[in-house]
């Protein structure tokens, strides 16, 4: 439990500390946790997890002008609007099904980092996968992110629709 949540703090602060993760097997002295892919690997979630946070600041500086748009330029119906959401949700849903989660899983390592970086680790060779369980614990943390994004998304999209009328009837003196 120590050795993941340093793996789960490292991730989040940068990657700072991947290389000086250790353990001790019983009797023996200390050793790294993780070997080199391993701290590569994990580097590259860390860089990933950074690019997050900054499209997440981006995303919420444009919020707000992004709905005032969308007011100034009348919306499509809301039929259109579900229909689109509906599709996607159902276009997703469909893949998952298909091709099951850990082909989605390793389609998304296949995008999302870069090519010449190991990311697939057998469990006999790796005690980062061992320790860590991919993809299943993976497919979890997936499931309460998709669950929070459609339970805020509508919130948001409304909560922005309102604050751009408010912003557009009154306009700030210049």
């Amino acid at each position: 439990m120590e050795a993941f949540e340093q793996i789960r703090d490292a991730v989040h602060n940068g990657g700072m500390g991947l290389a000086d993760i250790d353990y001790q097997p019983p009797g023996k002295e200390p050793r790294p946790l993780l070997h080199h892919a391993e701290v590569q690997h994990l580097q590259d979630v860390a860089d990933f997890i950074d690019r997050g946070r900054i499209l997440f600041f981006v995303l919420l500086a444009l919020w707000l002008p992004l709905a005032c748009l969308n007011v100034r330029l009348k919306s499509p119906p809301i039929r259109w609007r579900l229909g689109i959401t509906v599709f996607t949700l159902g276009a997703m849903l469909a893949w998952l099904l298909i091709a099951g989660p850990t082909q989605v899983f390793y389609q998304f390592h296949l995008w999302i980092f870069p090519a010449d970086h190991q990311w697939f680790f057998y469990w006999q060779d790796s005690l980062m996968s061992t320790l860590m369980k991919a993809p299943v614990l993976f497919g979890g943390i997936a499931m309460v992110i998709a669950l929070g994004a459609l339970l805020l998304t509508p919130v948001l999209y409304w909560f922005g629709l309102w604050g751009a009328r408010i912003v557009l009837q009154h306009p700030a003196d210049n």
